[in-house]
């Protein structure tokens, strides 16, 4: 068993990192076109899915917080697997696994088998993520289940 409160720590500090920061800065120079003369905005697709789990993140903190008042120790092995789940995805959203990849000029096809194996990553690691958040919900709805029918 771990304190709840610890679970609870953990999961907001995650959410701090986890956080896009440079929206607030308005730094809007990676997300608008740099071509002159074009008005476009293009929004990447790794700012949608880092804003996307910054929400699920903020959810998640507030359930603990409900689950820290009225349970104030949870399973250690729980905790466990849902940081496991969590923690690669928050990881490659502040260091991008492509950033990793040096492009050849001189072998297209390398390259691009390069991309598809590290995007079919990136892939896994959000779907672990969003499962860890599942299961989360999953034991959350089980414990509150328990303290009503023990009531």
């Amino acid at each position: 068993m771990i304190k709840t409160k610890i679970s609870l720590t953990v999961f907001s500090f995650l959410t701090i990192i986890q956080f896009p920061f440079s929206i607030l800065f308005l730094n809007s120079d990676f997300v608008s076109s740099v071509i002159p003369g074009w008005n476009t905005t293009i929004v990447s697709p790794h700012l949608i899915a880092t804003i996307f789990k910054s929400i699920l993140m903020l959810i998640v903190i507030t359930f603990y917080w409900k689950l820290n008042k009225v349970v104030k120790e949870i399973d250690l092995k729980f905790f466990i697997l849902h940081l496991i789940l969590t923690i690669p995805s928050i990881i490659n959203s502040k260091i991008p696994l492509h950033s990793l990849i040096e492009f050849d000029n001189d072998n297209f096809e390398k390259a691009i088998k390069e991309y598809e194996f590290v995007d079919s990553i990136v892939i896994t690691l959000n779907i672990l993520f969003v499962i860890g958040q599942i299961i989360f919900g999953v034991y959350y709805t089980k414990k509150m289940r328990q303290l009503k029918v023990g009531e």
